[in-house]
């Protein structure tokens, strides 16, 4: 019927995928939009005549009190869920629908505006960089979704659970100069006092222990010297005009020859490809050369000269065996670099990415080596007038 003309500009935020992750954005995003009110709305019976579940992330649950059975949120700040129940009343149906699409009738604010200003005290880091540049695993859509309108990502996976409860009992070697036997102890205690599921714990463990003890047996000069997490995000770091940033998991300096080794840890499956051969093994790289901008344009290791750098898969393959993969700094990778972490600031500074349909494009697990260098060409040719 013609009850309501729906504006043109109506948005509706929808779903690219059933995962709890993808739930969680939604919801944040409609929480962190809304000038005055959020509707959320659904049917009272599904098609086989089932009634919803509660919504899980605003806790709702059935209470009892002097009026009987009661909807109550603890994050509401009432405490108490209003629930409006469409009739059959046609005057009431209308007057339901004009509450529910009112706010796409005011005018919105100027969000280009506010994403800009957000923007203007962007910090480049590693991960902001590789989230951009990978179209395979996440690419702008993405970036934009965490780095600009800040919501969640996924969370509370097996592997993110192994990840940083490894990393975190490394971490904790090296400060403390613990013995293998307390460094288990710490692993077992971290991994228990985790916040995940039980059957998240149970996954992992014998992979986590197993990691360790490989990285013990293979990594220990290296674990139990230099230092670990070394972090710039408190510093103002600067390169070629760009302000950088990020945490390195590990360096070890050699004080009489001023040299620096670089390692990340990494957990994920080894790859044996050359440097940027593949995804993986380009986004490493990106990484490893990010790190050595860090260094060498902060003030307290500008002095030390990075000439190696060292990617350490310590999560163990099912034969419990953990990699070193070396890398050697050259001028070529490093001159790609530099014209790459240039076009990613202008573009997210600007956001002129937004507005090329080429650019703005999310991620997509069939694309290859060949198709992340073909984005990344297009990149530099968009931003090569800057």
């Amino acid at each position: 019927n013609n009850l309501l003309t729906l504006p043109k500009n109506l948005t509706f935020i929808r779903h690219t995928g059933m995962t709890d992750g993808e739930r969680l954005r939604i919801i944040y995003v409609t929480l962190t939009r809304a000038k005055h009110t959020v509707y959320i709305t659904n049917s009272l019976k599904s098609f086989d005549d089932k009634s919803p579940e509660r919504l899980a992330y605003l806790d709702e649950r059935i209470e009892k009190n002097d009026e009987g059975e009661v909807l109550i949120s603890p994050f509401l700040p009432t405490k108490r869920v209003i629930q409006l129940y469409e009739n059959d009343d046609a005057t009431q149906r209308e007057l339901n629908l004009k509450n529910w699409i009112v706010p796409y009738y005011v005018e919105s604010p100027d969000m280009r505006s506010f994403y800009k200003s957000k923007m203007s005290n962007f910090k480049v880091s590693p991960s902001a960089l590789n989230t951009f540049v990978d179209i395979i695993y996440s690419g702008p859509q993405t970036f934009f979704e965490g780095y600009v309108l800040g919501a969640p990502s996924d969370h509370d996976t097996t592997q993110l659970v192994f990840g940083n409860v490894l990393h975190a009992t490394l971490e904790y070697i090296t400060n403390s100069k613990c013995t293998d036997e307390e460094a288990f102890e710490f692993l077992t205690e971290t991994l228990n006092n985790y916040e995940t599921s039980d059957n998240n714990r149970e996954i992992v463990r014998d992979r986590l222990e197993r990691s360790l003890r490989a990285s013990l047996d293979n990594f220990s000069d290296v674990i139990r010297n230099g230092l670990a997490e070394v972090n710039f995000y408190g510093e103002n770091v600067v390169f070629d005009g760009i302000p950088i940033t990020g945490k390195i998991d590990h360096i070890v300096i050699d004080e009489e020859n001023k040299t620096i080794e670089v390692y990340d840890y990494k957990t994920s499956g080894y790859s044996s490809g050359r440097w940027g051969e593949n995804p993986s093994t380009f986004s490493y790289m990106l990484q490893l050369i990010f790190y050595k901008k860090l260094l060498n344009n902060s003030n307290k290791y500008r002095n030390y000269k990075v000439n190696t750098g060292h990617i350490l898969y310590v999560g163990a393959d099912k034969f419990n065996d953990v990699y070193d993969k070396v890398y050697e700094y050259n001028d070529k990778d490093t001159e790609l670099f530099n014209e790459l972490l240039k076009a990613f600031y202008y573009q997210a500074t600007s956001l002129d990415f937004l507005d090329d349909e080429k650019l703005f494009v999310a991620a997509n697990k069939g694309n290859n080596m060949k198709k992340v260098r073909e984005f990344i060409e297009l990149l530099l040719a968009k931003s090569s007038n800057i």
